[in-house]
């Protein structure tokens, strides 16, 4: 049991990391497009 509730700890921190991710992109948006579509190239 201690082990499922540590995994799902380590998922939620992944999810949240990738949200705060995402979220600094879209703030630095209209900032720097170019790194923008760059990064979702990389992802493509």
């Amino acid at each position: 049991m201690n082990q499922t509730v540590r995994n799902l700890e380590i998922m939620l921190f992944i999810q949240v990391w990738i949200l705060l991710q995402f979220k600094v992109l879209f703030e630095n948006y209209h900032h720097n497009r170019f790194s923008y579509l760059s990064f979702f190239s990389c992802i493509v």
